[in-house]
């Protein structure tokens, strides 16, 4: 069986998984955490937000190529840490940055942990995956 499916499997998760959250989650979780927030800040979500997404493909195809909930969750938990991180700390206006990248960073740790027990829990490891012969 090709290994490759699962490592495309993993990237395209990840990147919708980066979608939903730079366009949804995060904001989301922003304006009810922080109500105030400038409206400088969702034109730049709006602005690089699916760019942003690009972020998180690395982490879903490691999850799904190692494969197993533990490492899934590790993996695409630290990815969504990293990936939140350089989200907020692109949209965030001013005076904002500091909170709203920590938050970005947590909330990118947590959605990232559990999109990873999905994808890492929902495959067998691809290194357990016996290349195919010619």
């Amino acid at each position: 069986m090709n290994r490759l499916p699962f490592i495309l499997f993993g990237a395209i998760i990840g990147l919708m998984g980066g979608f939903s959250f730079g366009m949804v989650v995060f904001p989301w979780v922003a304006d009810q955490v922080m109500p105030d927030l400038p409206i400088q800040f969702y034109s730049n979500v709006a602005r690089v937000g699916p760019a942003l997404s690009l972020l998180w493909i690395p982490a879903g195809a490691l999850a799904a190529y190692w494969g197993g909930a533990r490492r899934g969750a590790m993996t695409m938990g630290i990815g969504g840490l990293i990936a939140g991180g350089i989200s907020g700390a692109i949209v965030a206006p001013g005076s904002h940055f500091l909170p709203l990248t920590g938050l970005a960073a947590g909330i990118g740790l947590l959605y990232g942990a559990g999109a990873g027990l999905l994808i890492g829990g929902g495959l067998p490891s691809a290194e357990l995956i016996p290349p195919t012969k010619k």
